[in-house]
């Protein structure tokens, strides 16, 4: 069932309540001026037109069978309330509990919906990397027992966003400690290489190769380089590989151990994702995608309690209770 499905028919179920209250004042008002009570006849054949609606209710029932009879249990309590106060003389008392009792239940519905409505909607697509990096950085400014990260580098985003980065890196450690555990694991120096060089298309490709001078002349490089303090222009691959990448790996790694994060660089190879989870109640993976215009990563964030089972059975096979290496 569609949001504009589930609104109606909650909004069928309240109007109906409402109506009941409506008219049972109103029959108390002809009665005290002497005019007969109103019939509820035509409201009633239009309520039970609009709520047997064939096709629309066999939808409804067929998609959330519990919402669909709740709400039109409701709003059939709702017309014997208006036929027993407007023909059978219902006492006022006892139509506004009825009432009462009914607009609990609606309201119980439309909560009931809302969670499952929350929990549907509760995974969205976040951008293309490192549009994720400023998320990370809030859920790590917000945790309170655990992070644990699967990635491929440690200096992540360090290109890309070397200003989201260090923000990323020291709210990772003021959450280590406040006290929060925090574990990152990641590729080894050989083959984070490996997977970097790959990721970059320039896999095998010689210095004078037009793939490796674009990118060692490129944007994300001299941005790199004016950021970070230290660092020089790269001439070959090699040069960006060992002085800038996992040069700086190594320092990311080194303020987060001061911290108290445990640093784990142990994974050989065949991290199929990259996945951050946040007290075991929201994560955010990232995937790598070969598409038509190239090679990019996509980002997702979570809170569905699927998609973190998901998360932490990827993670079962790194996350272990040991000191960093």
């Amino acid at each position: 069932m569609d949001d504009r499905s589930r609104r109606a028919l909650t909004a069928l179920a309240g109007v109906s309540g409402a109506i009941t209250t409506i008219l049972a004042a109103v029959e108390d008002t002809q009665k005290a001026i002497g005019v007969k009570p109103l019939t509820a006849a035509s409201l009633v054949l239009v309520t039970v037109a609009v709520a047997l609606g064939g096709r629309t209710l066999r939808t409804w029932i067929r998609h959330s069978p519990v919402t669909t009879l709740m709400s039109v249990a409701t709003t059939g309590a709702s017309l014997i309330v208006v036929n027993a106060r407007l023909i059978h003389g219902l006492s006022w008392e006892m139509t506004m509990l009825m009432v009462v009792i009914g607009l609990i239940v609606v309201v119980m519905i439309f909560l009931g919906e809302s969670v499952r409505t929350i929990h549907r909607a509760s995974t969205e697509y976040v951008g293309k990397f490192p549009a994720d990096l400023p998320y990370l950085a809030e859920y790590a400014a917000a945790a309170k027992k655990s992070i644990i990260v699967v990635t491929d580098v440690i200096a992540y985003g360090a290109f890309s966003a070397p200003d989201l980065h260090s923000l990323l890196v020291a709210e990772l450690g003021k959450a280590a400690r406040r006290g929060v555990r925090v574990v990152w694991y990641s590729y080894n120096d050989t083959a984070t290489s490996r997977a970097v060089l790959a990721q970059l298309d320039l896999a095998g490709a010689t210095d004078e190769d037009p793939r490796a001078q674009s990118f060692l002349k490129g944007p994300q490089v001299r941005q790199f380089v004016n950021y970070f303090q230290g660092f020089q222009e790269p001439a070959t691959v090699n040069q960006f590989m060992t002085e800038m990448l996992l040069r700086k790996n190594d320092e990311a790694a080194a303020s987060l151990r001061d911290a108290g994060v445990r640093v784990h660089r142990t994974i050989e190879s065949g991290i199929p994702m990259y996945v951050w989870l946040f007290d075991e109640t929201a994560a955010m993976i990232s995937v790598r995608v070969a598409g038509v215009h190239g090679t990019r990563e996509d980002c997702f964030r979570s809170i569905d309690p699927g998609v973190i089972a998901f998360a932490r059975d990827i993670m079962s096979g790194y996350d272990k209770t040991k000191e960093a290496l």
